[in-house]
């Protein structure tokens, strides 16, 4: 047992309450009459009754000694307590008075108890109403998430994106649901939002672990479906390493699922594999890469023999994924295989659902293309990127809100090709009409377009260098540059390797079109200074390789 404190009650100066107690002064008289009674037996020589007296005495002294302790540590307790009420205040009139009889008798139990009912009762009601509160607020929350969710259907109006924001916040505000998170983050991440999708998937995914450590069955593939959706943003945000431990996470996650319901969870698994593999392709971990993408192609494959109308789409899309990397490998009879296979999924699917497999058509017509230019196949690559354009401007005239996106990308690679054929005029051609999509795009939703806008700056920046226009490709760079400065300004994790970019070319400009060597070796360092902070991005190394080149070829010694 630990030390038991003491307290000297003659140093406390409130100290008379004890002199004015009747229970104290009894007690005193009780023993001041036995102690005399005890001297009167031994003075008497009466042994056995002195020695019973003494017991007494000493019992009757033990009691003084407890009711004294006992009298401080109530005096202790007032002190610590606010004397807020009216029994309180009476009760500590009487204690100061040594009546704590009185005192007692203030504090009425049967009183104090029905109070305490009273408040129990009182203390429930307001449970029901905070919990009907707590409720009426999930249900605002919900109908602010909807009309959120309506606002992204309004892109006419110009603020929408405001609006569709301020609504989302609103919803937290209401009640900070992890569907409200969720759906806040997936917003903001398709518009490039990513530092603040970041954290709303950070704050949805601790909810959703709390919950699974709880309910594992219930929660763990919503733990794994926002660590898949937050791999994504950190990979877009050039963290690749820490994209790479989410998708390992979100896998090892369904893998355990699908072993106990492969029928509902081996879909997921392959979705993660085919994600996991786009992220390994851009760290040039290819062969990893193929592994994981031969891996959720002989998932779906699996899936399609069973249910062939729901995950064919998934197979063609897994083979177009293939080939792109297959192209990167050089592999590139492989990768036409893989194209043919997943064009040839596409065209029957569109043959019975043609709105909604089209789009699909096209994108693999788009890869075909980039391939058969890379295969120096220039007039097949002509002809599907012909065709894929031809299906988009269709799909554009419906829904031009949807696919002019994809024309002016198409638009682009087609001026690439055309540029490496020499046809400049008709390249330039193709790049004005993209570029002029991609900016009518941006001026609605800058955030997601303007990155488009300057990509296409960029080409046409190069084009017009290699129809020795200098002013104008000097002006394209130039305004390239601006934008992309000024969206790393507010994203840099995502937007600085394009910075880069567009210093490498002006920095290349600058040495070979109209050399200038101060800002030609200004701009390579500026792409070394970046490099810094992207050590573990492989395009990133490689602008860093070529600024070097710059460098040397400006007769800077970079041996230190």
């Amino acid at each position: 047992m630990g030390d038991v404190k003491t307290y000297n009650i003659e140093n406390i100066g409130t100290a008379q309450f004890f002199y004015q107690s009747l229970d104290y002064q009894d007690l005193t008289q009780r023993i001041s009459e036995k102690r005399e009674l005890v001297e009167v037996y031994q003075e008497t020589n009466k042994t056995d009754k002195a020695l019973k007296a003494g017991a007494e005495l000493a019992e009757l002294e033990q009691q003084l000694d407890a009711f004294k302790d006992n009298v401080f540590r109530l005096y202790e307790t007032f002190s610590k307590i606010e004397i807020n009420t009216e029994r309180l205040t009476q009760a500590k009139a009487y204690f100061d008075q040594g009546q704590f009889r009185e005192a007692d008798a203030i504090l009425n139990a049967v009183e104090m108890t029905q109070d305490l009912d009273r408040l129990i009762a009182r203390d429930r009601q307001l449970d029901h109403e905070k919990a009907e509160i707590a409720q009426g607020k999930t249900q605002i929350a919900d109908e602010f998430l909807i009309k959120a969710r309506l606002q992204t259907l309004t892109y006419d109006q110009p603020d929408w994106f405001e609006q569709a924001c301020h609504y989302f916040a609103t919803a937290l505000t209401a009640a900070r649901t992890v569907t409200a998170l969720f759906e806040y983050a997936v917003f903001l991440q398709k518009h490039n939002s990513f530092d603040q999708a970041k954290l709303l998937y950070e704050e949805a995914l601790a909810i959703y672990r709390t919950l699974a450590a709880e309910n594992p069955r219930t929660y763990l593939p919503d733990v794994a479906t926002t660590l898949n959706n937050l791999a994504v943003l950190q990979a877009d945000q050039n963290h690749l390493d820490r994209a790479l431990a989410s998708y390992d996470e979100a896998l090892a996650i369904r893998r355990t699922l699908a072993a106990e319901n492969p029928r509902t969870y081996l879909p997921d698994v392959a979705t993660t594999l085919n994600n996991l593999a786009n992220l390994q392709k851009v760290q040039n971990h290819l062969d990893r890469a193929l592994a994981s993408y031969d891996e959720a192609l002989e998932l779906y494959r699996t899936l399609a023999a069973e249910n062939p109308r729901t995950y064919l789409p998934d197979v063609a899309m897994t083979l177009n994924n293939l080939g792109a990397l297959q192209k990167a490998q050089n592999h590139l009879d492989r990768a036409l295989a893989s194209y043919d296979e997943a064009l040839a999924i596409r065209r029957t699917l569109a043959a019975e659902n043609p709105r909604t497999y089209l789009p699909d058509v096209a994108g693999t017509l788009n890869n075909l293309g980039l391939l058969q230019a890379a295969q120096n196949q220039l007039d097949r690559a002509l002809a599907s990127y012909g065709e894929a354009l031809e299906i988009r401007r269709t799909l554009a005239a419906e829904n031009p809100r949807t696919y002019l996106p994809d024309v002016a990308m198409t638009l682009n690679n087609l001026a690439i090709l055309q540029k490496d054929q020499n046809h400049f005029e008709t390249a330039l051609v193709s790049y004005d009409e993209a570029l002029e999509l991609y900016r009518a795009l941006a001026a609605g939703n800058p955030r997601t377009y303007l990155p488009y806008v300057a990509a296409t700056l960029n080409n046409l920046g190069n084009l017009q260098q290699a129809q020795n226009q200098l002013d104008r490709a000097l002006a394209s760079c130039d305004e390239a540059l601006e934008i992309r400065r000024a969206l790393a300004a507010e994203n840099p994790r995502t937007y600085l390797p394009a910075v880069a970019t567009t210093l490498l070319n002006l920095s290349i400009f600058y040495l070979q079109a109209v050399p200038d060597r101060e800002k030609s070796i200004a701009m390579a360092i500026e792409v070394l200074e970046i490099f810094q902070d992207f050590q573990a991005v492989p395009m990133v190394e490689r602008y860093a390789a070529t600024a070097i080149q710059v460098l040397e070829a400006n007769g800077v010694d970079v041996s230190g």
